[in-house]
C-alpha cells in the first residue's frame, strides 16, 4: 500500500460482506472519491435483497498501526510447508501487498482452502468483488483475488480488510496468460468484468484449492 494511505480508514458493511477504504493524504480530494466508492449506490445491487439494510460506516484511526498475525505458523509447520511447496505449481507473481502477509517469518500470505477468483481484467471498483467477498464471508471461508491489476482503492480496501481480521484473503495481480493458468490449476476460468459488475458468479467461475500460499514474487498452488 502506498505511503498516500496513511491516516483514517473507513469501514463499510454490505450484508455480510465487510470492506474497508483507506483514505488519501490529500482529504478533499479523498472525500470526493470515497464518496464515489463507499457511498450507497444508485441503482440495486445485483443478488442483495431490496429490503437489505443500507451500509452503515465507522471510522477506525490507525487500523494498520495494531497488525496481528494470528495465523502465523509454528517452526514445524512452516518446514512442513516448505517442502511441499518444493513439488507445487509455481507462478512468478506475488501478494499485491504485504498486508496479505500471514507468517512475518518467511512474507508468506498462506490461505487454507481458499474460493478463488480469477478475473480477466482489471478490478477498478469494490462492487464487482462483492458477490465474492459476501460468498467468502457467508461460508466462513478464506479468498483469493487474481488480477491483472486492482485500483488504489480497491486494494486499500482488501488492504485493510486483510490486517483487520474481517476476511481471511489475499490479492495477486497477474497477467492473462499466467492468470489462465493459474485458473486452470485452481479448476476455474477468468471471469469477464461484465459478469462481475452483473454479480454473475456461478458454481464454475470460482475455483478451489487444498492451499494457496504467496510470496513478494512468487505463489504456489497445492492439491489443486
Amino acid at each position: 500500500m502506498a505511503p498516500a494511505y496513511l491516516g483514517i480508514v473507513a469501514v463499510l458493511v454490505i450484508g455480510v460482506a465487510v470492506v474497508a477504504y483507506g483514505w488519501l493524504s490529500d482529504r478533499t480530494a479523498n472525500r470526493h472519491r470515497a464518496a464515489q466508492v463507499s457511498g450507497p449506490p444508485d441503482r440495486p445491487i445485483p443478488g442483495r435483497p431490496d429490503d437489505a439494510a443500507e451500509p452503515t460506516y465507522a471510522l477506525e484511526p490507525d487500523l494498520l498501526a495494531d497488525r496481528r498475525y494470528p495465523h502465523a505458523l509454528d517452526e514445524t509447520a512452516r518446514d512442513h510447508l516448505a517442502t511441499q511447496l518444493d513439488d507445487a505449481p509455481a507462478l512468478p507473481h506475488g501478494w499485491a501487498d504485504e498486508a496479505f502477509v500471514t507468517d512475518p517469518a518467511t512474507s508468506w500470505s498462506v490461505l487454507e482452502a481458499p474460493i478463488i477468483l480469477v478475473t480477466a481484467e482489471p478490478v477498478t471498483t469494490v462492487r464487482e468483488l462483492l458477490p465474492a467477498l459476501d460468498r467468502a464471508r457467508s461460508q466462513d471461508r478464506s479468498l483469493l483475488i487474481a488480477a491483472p491489476r486492482f485500483a488504489d482503492e480497491v486494494l486499500a480496501t482488501l488492504a485493510v480488510n486483510a490486517v483487520s481480521q474481517q476476511l481471511r484473503l489475499c490479492a495477486i495481480t497477474i497477467p492473462p496468460p499466467a492468470a489462465a493458468e493459474l485458473a486452470e490449476h485452481t479448476g476455474t476460468y477468468p471471469v469477464p468484468r461484465a459478469d462481475l459488475q452483473a454479480g454473475y458468479l456461478p458454481p464454475a467461475s470460482l475455483g478451489h484449492c487444498a492451499r494457496f500460499v504467496a510470496g513478494p514474487k512468487r505463489c504456489w498452488v497445492l492439491g489443486g
